[in-house]
């Protein structure tokens, strides 16, 4: 491509001047002289007024002096309100509110540190609560509560839901000719006119005590013979029978205690256990009889009694 030297304007390849100026844009001999002169123009060269290489002038900048009356007349963007008289006094009151509201949580949160050091600061700050003292009062200042213990079960009497035994002497009738039985169950009924009997000297026999939970023995007991005098004729049923001279209590943790009966009697022979014992269940196991003269062969026992707790 070629560009006018004179004024810029692109030119064909075959152009011998420039339609913009007229300037020749036919190169130049090595002697420095031109080519020869050609013909001048057949068409008019139009005038063209170009812009020169200084910049524009900008337009004149009117003054702010004039453009604000304008601005004025327009009238501004949005109406602004009437002044409200009581506005001053209302955020007056609104930032003495705020002050207030920091202040005092300034000063409970600083009293609420000074807590840790002493416990009483905190309670001079209304609102306030001690955790200690709300978890356990007996944690504040001034207080005294004994330490409370539980305290251990009372011993009392224990009685069985049922009872079995190995074996039972048949019914027989007393001297007014009255049925009397002799179930294992006479022996929990605490009345010594019943009795629980079986033939012979009854020693490896057995009675069963069930109390159907666990519960917690101390002591046991038996009357060791049949404890009745017979309401008709006055005769002593105990001194008729065997008596039991030697038992063996059995529990579910497998202790036996041995009860040895020196002498027999109506009362009830008692025997504290070396410790209490958790069970379910006490086997009476007959070791050792007595009276072996009585004119009627059984062994009797009319009471078992047991103490402890649950």
């Amino acid at each position: 491509m070629r560009y006018c030297g004179a004024c810029g304007v692109q030119a064909g390849g075959a152009q011998r001047f420039c339609i913009t100026c007229g300037a020749n844009l036919q190169p130049t001999s090595s002697s420095g002289r031109g080519t020869a002169a050609e013909p001048a123009f057949s068409y008019p060269v139009p005038s063209v007024a170009w812009p020169s290489a200084q910049a524009t002038p900008s337009a004149p900048v009117t003054p702010l002096a004039e453009v604000a009356p304008a601005v004025q007349e327009a009238g501004p963007r949005h109406a602004r309100p009437a002044r409200d008289p009581g506005r001053p006094l209302r955020v007056a009151t609104l930032a003495c509110a705020g002050l207030l509201v920091v202040g005092g949580g300034y000063l409970v949160g600083d009293r609420l540190l000074l807590a840790d050091d002493d416990p009483a600061a905190a309670q001079a700050v209304p609102g306030t609560v001690d955790a200690a003292a709300a978890v356990d009062p007996s944690s504040t200042a001034g207080s005294s509560t004994a330490t409370a213990t539980a305290a251990p079960p009372v011993a009392g009497p224990l009685l069985p839901v049922s009872v079995t035994a190995s074996c039972s002497a048949p019914p027989a009738v007393d001297a007014a000719g009255a049925p009397v039985t002799f179930d294992p169950a006479n022996t929990l009924d605490g009345v010594g006119g019943t009795a629980w009997r079986c033939a012979g000297s009854a020693v490896g026999q057995r009675l069963v005590f069930d109390f159907g939970r666990p519960v917690v023995v101390s002591s046991v007991a038996l009357v060791p013979g049949y404890a009745k005098t017979d309401p008709v004729d006055g005769t002593d049923r105990f001194g008729e029978n065997r008596t039991v001279t030697a038992v063996a209590w059995g529990f579910d943790t497998g202790a036996v205690h041995r009860q040895d009966v020196a002498a027999p009697s109506r009362d009830l022979a008692e025997a504290p256990l070396d410790q209490p014992v958790t069970t379910t269940r006490v086997v009476l196991e007959i070791a050792g009889t007595g009276n072996d003269g009585a004119i009627r062969d059984f062994t009797t026992i009319s009471d078992v009694a047991f103490a402890g707790s649950g």
